[in-house]
Parts: structure tokens; sequence; C-alpha cells
């Protein structure tokens, strides 16, 4: 009894491992006497040893295996392809995953490169010539063995965040009579720090930045981005190109960089968190604000590299724009080419028309700042005051957001306009606590939903969105001023802030997130306690510092949980908000 079990397990066991090896064709497999599985001597079969889905996709098929002479078994398959790593040999489908590799392949080894100066040439995959300027403003080397740069400010090392070593500080459309424009810089590492400001070929700035410190840098107005000032009551005339219309700041380490209009603060002022060239994307929706009397809604587009082609597409429900730059037509669509630092700024003709949705996408990657010259929040609320922030690139969109406005002094709670851009079709909303009057969906990608709240609350989102908070302007009952800010996906939130408040003419209030029963301390103190928002499970607590600080003051946030950070400034006449910092995700 026990060997007949025996043997019909052994008969399983070989026609498993049989038809494990081999696929059946003109041999089969015959059952001979004594239950062993043989196979007829000089019969062939077909056979495959590559993964089952590959099998007869690009250069992959099967081989032939025939049978042995003694015919207890096939011999080695013969002729079969599997997958190998892709060759350039002329578009053949060599890891046989449907796609051949591009036309523009140049055969090369892995791993392998060659320095020419700081100019590097590697090859990361045996397909592309990958070339790379290993910049010593950034403080790279080239490594002669790879091709490729090395440091701190390298690819290899930088993330997906605001922290970086190439910035595009660029002027966007702004009626102030202050002097200058400027930026903000922040190195927090255990380094000194040498940064550069170039415009062109021209050299501005160079100077270096204490370990721990930051630094304001004013720079002189492009005229043609930032238009009239308010005497002329005229606003921008027209969209306008500039070509070497940004400024460029390098440094030799990851820094962070905010960009003031102007510097200082004082009227008609906002402020914005700038992404590095390493945090750009290639697809953008816009966040702006409505036309409104005289002044703009606007946009502006930079570009690092030359050769940049760019797409615009207006916004789902359309827009008109103010003519001025060749390629892109009043309806707010078309095409254009931008070399390195050229800076295309596009702003709203009359009526309520809002550039908010406009889709911007590229061949390569490029900055986008939206805005409004001079917005009042609401259109019947308190004095207009200049709007701006860096858009988020799409791949930068998020589910889950908390939206916490800022408190100055004695008000009675946050006053904020809270807009949702949908980058998906059918995209379904809900919030805690409850809005009654926010809209639960956003039929189309592009188009975006706003309402007003006095509340900090969650938005939860089915697909990713884009949300902007705006700063309501003041009133009999609280002082502040329109700004614009982004708010911070949950999943971008870290546990160790630094923020740097420049010496400037505001106060400032710096809001932290946190998920309820966080420790969190401020400059080594203890926040005593954090002010629920809804049901979320998180919430807020906020800090406020005051200005004019000499030279500026260094402010560290720790937590035992990742934490949001955003900074507020007011100065009674005008205001600016930013996100502290964007942490990357990896």
């Amino acid at each position: 009894m026990h060997s007949k079990i025996a043997r019909r397990r052994v008969v399983l066991a070989l026609g498993i491992l049989f038809a494990g090896a081999v696929a059946c064709g003109e041999g089969e497999p015959t059952a001979k006497a004594g239950g062993a599985v043989v196979c007829e001597p000089g019969t062939t079969t077909s056979c495959y040893t590559g993964p089952a889905p590959t099998q007869g996709v690009g250069a992959c098929k099967a081989g032939v295996a025939t049978c042995t002479q003694d015919g207890q078994g096939y011999g080695p398959c013969v002729g079969e392809v599997v997958p190998t790593r892709e060759l350039c040999n002329g578009g053949v489908d060599d890891d046989c995953d449907g796609t051949p590799e591009p036309a523009d392949s140049v055969a090369c080894e892995p791993g392998t490169g060659s320095c020419n100066g700081n100019v590097g040439t590697s090859c990361p995959d045996g397909l592309h010539l990958v070339t790379a300027e290993c910049d010593p403003l950034q403080g790279m080397t080239c490594n002669a063995t790879s091709g490729t740069c090395e440091g701190p400010c390298s690819s290899a090392s930088l993330g997906t965040g605001s922290l970086g070593c190439d910035f595009y500080p660029t002027v966007t459309a702004n009626p102030t009579e202050v002097n200058s424009f400027g930026v903000v810089v922040t190195n927090d590492s255990d380094d000194p720090v040498s940064i550069t400001i170039s415009k062109g070929s021209e050299t501005l700035e160079s100077r270096t930045i204490a370990a721990h410190a930051g630094v304001t840098i004013e720079l002189p107005w492009v005229t043609q981005l930032k238009g009239p000032d308010f005497d002329s009551r005229t606003g921008m005339p027209a969209s306008a190109r500039v070509d070497q219309g940004s400024y460029r700041l390098r440094s030799t380490r990851p820094v962070t960089v905010h960009q003031f209009s102007p510097a200082g603060g004082y009227d008609s002022a906002d402020a914005s968190l700038l992404l590095p060239v390493n945090a750009w994307g290639d697809r953008y929706r816009v966040v702006a604000r409505a036309h409104s009397g005289t002044y703009s809604g606007l946009y502006a587009i930079t570009a690092s590299e030359d050769g940049t082609t760019v797409e615009v597409a207006a916004p789902p429900g359309g827009v008109l724009v103010k003519s001025g730059v060749a390629g892109i037509a009043t309806t707010g669509a078309g095409t254009l080419t931008l070399n390195r630092g050229d800076v295309v700024q596009v702003v709203t003709a009359g009526g309520s028309n809002d550039p908010t949705g406009t889709l911007v996408t590229a061949n390569k990657p490029i900055q986008v700042i939206g805005g409004h010259e001079c917005a009042q929040v609401p259109a019947d609320v308190g004095f207009c005051d200049h709007l701006e922030e860096t858009v988020v690139p799409l791949s930068m969109a998020a589910k889950r957001y908390i939206v916490a406005g800022p408190v100055l002094f004695e008000d009675p709670g946050p006053d904020q306009i809270v807009r949702i851009l949908a980058t998906e079709p059918d995209t379904k909303l809900s919030y805690a606590p409850a809005q009654p009057d926010a809209p639960s969906s956003i039929a189309a990608a592009g188009a975006w939903v706003e309402f007003r709240t006095s509340k900090e609350l969650e938005i939860v989102a089915d697909r990713p969105v884009i949300v902007a908070e705006y700063q309501v302007g003041s009133s009999s009952e609280r002082r502040g001023q329109p700004s614009l800010t982004f708010a911070l996906p949950l999943e971008r939130y870290k546990p160790e802030w630094t923020v740097y408040m420049p010496a400037t003419s505001f106060a400032g209030v710096i809001d932290v997130v946190a998920p309820l029963g966080t420790v969190v301390h401020f400059d080594g103190e203890l926040i005593a306690s954090l002010s629920p928002i809804g049901q979320s499970g998180f919430g807020v607590a906020r800090k406020e510092v005051y200005s004019p600080r000499a030279p500026g003051e260094m402010h560290r946030l720790s937590a035992n949980a990742p934490i949001g950070v955003d900074v507020y400034g007011d100065s009674g006449g005008s205001s600016y908000w930013y996100p502290a910092e964007i942490p990357s995700t990896r």
C-alpha cells in the first residue's frame, strides 16, 4: 500500500517539474511501465525559460528541446531568446517589455564616463550618453571614472523639495513704489555656504553665509516685469517676455530661498518660497486670482535650459489675457520657446478673468509663479495687496491637507479663502469639520472651487488636488492684508524645521500643525497645547514673532512626529505668507 502511494507521488512530482521546464510541442511525454515519465528519443518540444509574459514579445522567443537517447527527459533549450538589458541595436526590444530602446539611443557601457573640464558625460543605462555641467558655483566636481557630478549639490544628493542649490528669483507685476526686490537665503547646514547671484552673463553678488544663518539680499526690479507704480493707476499694460529676465542664485551647499516683493516688506508686499531646479516639473496648473479693476491676475514662466518649448492651454472655463507675448494668444493658449533665464509673464485682461487652471507643459523642467498685481480678497473687503507664490508642479499634488490660516494679535480667529484645484476629472472632496458652503466635487481637470472659512480644517480628496489659501483683507474686527500661499500636503510633513525670519517691518506668526498628542518644542521650549482641528486628529499652535530683527532671527522647531509649518508676516498695511519649506519625499 505504501509503495503504491510513493510511486504515485514520484510520478506527480516529475510531471510538475517537466511542465515547469518546457511547454508541450511536437514531442509529448509518455507514461511507461513502472510509472516513470519519459519521452520518445529524438522527439522535440517547444521550451522557454524566461518569464512567461515575455515569450513572443520583442526579441524573446521559444526554443527547441530534444528528447535524450535514453528517453529519460529533454536536453537543453536550444535557440530560445530570453530578456536581456536593452542594447543599442536598431530598435530591437531586448528586455521584451513591449517597448524597444528610443530612437536616439547610443551604445555605451553602463557606469562609465569621462570629464572634459567641468562637463561630465556618463552612461547610466547602456543606451544614453548624459552630459551635465558640474558647476563649481554649486560645489560640484566631475568624477573622471563615471562622468557624473559629485558633491552635496549633485542630482544624486538632492531630493524633490525646496532645499537646493540652483534657483531663479523672478520679479512679478507689482505696483509698489518701494525701491527694490529681494531674496532671503537660509543656510541651515553645519558649514558656511558661498552663494553667487547673476543675471545673464553678469555676476551681481557673491558672498558667504555662515553656518545656521540667513541673509537678505536686495536686487534691482526688472521693470518690464514689475510694471507701473501705483501713481499711474493703470496696471500692467500688456503681457511681457523678457529674455534673461530672471536672476539666478547658486550655492555651494543646499539652501532654502524665499523671494520678497518688495524686499523688506512695506506696501503691496508678498513673498514666495522658491523651488530649486531639482524640484521643478514639466506640467503645471496655474493658481492665481481674478482680474480686478485696473490690476491683473498673472503667472510667470521661467526656463533653466536653452531650447525649452512651452505649451499653454486655457483653463476649462476660458480666460482672456493681454497680448504682448509672441506665441500666446489673447485666449490664453499658445506655444513658445525659452532659453535659460528667459521669463514670460502673462497677465489677464479686464472683467473677471482668472488664469487659475491654465495648463502649462514643457519639454524641460520650468518654474511657474502665480499671483496678482494687487488684489482685494474678497473683492469687497479692505485694500488691495500684491499676491504671489511659486506654483507646485502636478507631481506634488496630493489628496490630504490641513489648512489653518494665521491669527494676528487679538483677532478672533483665522479668516481665509480656500481654493481647491483638481488635477484629474470627477474629483470628490470632504471636509472636517464640515463646511456647509464648500462644494463636494470638481468635474474637470483644471477646474477649481473655493469658499471662505473662519475655521481650521482638513481637506480630503479622492484624487490629487492643489490647495491654495488667500488671507482675507483687514476689517473692523481683524487686521491683515491679502496674501497667497499653498497648503502643505500631510505626506510632506517632517519632525524637524528651521525658520529664518528676516529683518522686515512685519510682525510674524509661525503656524504649526501636528497630530494631537505630539510633543513640539519651539526654540527649545515646549508648546503647551494644540487646538484640535475638527475630527482630523490634528491640532494647530501659533507662535508670534516680532520684527524688526537685526540681522534676522533663526527659529527651530522639533517634534516626536511629522509636523507642518508655514510663516505669515503683517505690517498693518501689507503682508506675506509662505510655506517655511517643502520637504522632499525621498
